[in-house]
């Protein structure tokens, strides 16, 4: 995977494992082409989308709901494998705050050790969301 050259997105438009999943394309000549499923588990019946790499390119930190309907959302970790990425583990309560949505985790260009991300603390705070950024290496 050429990661200066791939959009990461997520959609429920492209088939894949359950509702939106988040799936790549890779730019050629100025246009996306080749979309395809991220490879492995990572794509569950859940939906899957807000995702960015690590500046790895090989990690994935996405957000992740049984249904966002009905249930909150949460940010995941996923590294890639020889067989794809893993289903992720859900990264802790210092960044997922417990009774709340967190969303829109974002690499830090100026600081590619760090992602931002929103969610509100406590979960009952009147306001819609705050922005946060947090540390993350690759495992």
């Amino acid at each position: 995977m050429s990661f200066g050259r791939t959009l990461l997105f997520s959609s429920d438009g492209h088939g894949g494992a359950g509702r939106m999943d988040l799936l790549t394309a890779h730019e050629r000549r100025g246009r996306f082409i080749d979309v395809r499923p991220l490879p492995g588990a990572i794509n569950t019946d859940a939906d899957e989308f807000d995702a960015t790499f690590l500046a790895d390119g090989r990690t994935v930190i996405f957000s992740r709901s049984p249904d966002l309907a009905t249930s909150e959302v949460r940010l995941f970790r996923a590294a890639r494998t020889a067989r794809g990425y893993d289903t992720g583990v859900a990264l802790p309560e210092s960044i997922n705050t417990p009774d709340s949505s967190t969303y829109a985790p974002m690499l830090d260009w100026s600081e590619p050790s760090r992602i931002t991300f929103t969610t509100r603390r406590p979960a009952d705070s009147p306001r819609l969301a705050d922005l946060y950024r947090v540390t993350l290496r690759p495992e």
